[in-house]
């Protein structure tokens, strides 16, 4: 399998299906969620799929403020500090 095969347009179509079915509904754990990649992976839980999510990530003040960014858009979710 090829990188170009990954990365066709079908099949990241038919992967999005496949993550909506999986996560659609379901509670999330993010781990390492205040970081640049957990962070928009959040985002993109939070707002195009119907999940809860939990936050987890050792530092506090990014995490408090994904939480206070994600709720202001009304986002409802857990958080936990940690390692």
């Amino acid at each position: 399998m090829t990188l170009d095969y990954l990365f066709e347009e079908k099949r990241t179509i038919e992967l999005s299906q496949m993550v909506k079915f999986h996560i659609q509904n379901k509670v999330v754990l993010i781990t390492g969620a205040a970081g640049s990649i957990g962070r928009e992976i959040s985002k993109i839980l939070a707002f195009k799929l119907n999940c809860t999510l939990v936050l987890l990530d050792q530092a506090e003040l990014p995490l408090y403020e994904l939480q206070e960014e994600l709720f202001r858009k009304g986002v409802n979710c857990k958080v936990i500090l940690g390692s």
